[in-house]
């Protein structure tokens, strides 16, 4: 599964795994099949965490299979410690990989040498 660089992509070899169309997995989680299909292209993101944890309790996945690398504690750790699961799944989810990110606008790349 390492070789899968996004969510999107892990979501759609978790639905090809799981025999679904986009149109079915797209209706049991409540979103059309165009939310469905940009999010597996990589155009969207996933902007809800009930939103991943529809898609990973359809496909019968753990959260962390659809997100990558990240192990989640249990119930999100101890009682009184802040809930880590959530925090590495928000920050899984809403940080660009440097790939992604464009340069300023109006701003020529010169070296600086």
């Amino acid at each position: 599964m390492d070789e899968f660089r996004g969510v999107g992509e892990r979501i759609a070899y978790w639905r090809h795994r799981r025999m679904m169309t986009q149109v079915a997995l797209a209706g049991q989680v409540g979103r059309s099949e165009s939310w469905l299909a940009k999010i597996e292209r990589g155009e969207r993101t996933i902007e809800a965490i009930k939103d991943l944890l529809l898609l990973a309790n359809v496909l019968k996945v753990q959260p962390g299979d659809l997100i990558g690398g990240i192990e989640l504690p249990p119930n999100g750790g101890g009682p009184l410690d802040p809930p880590k699961g959530i925090i590495t799944v928000r920050r899984a989810l809403y940080t660009p990989r440097p790939e992604d990110r464009e340069p300023p606008l109006g701003k020529a790349c010169k070296p600086r040498w």
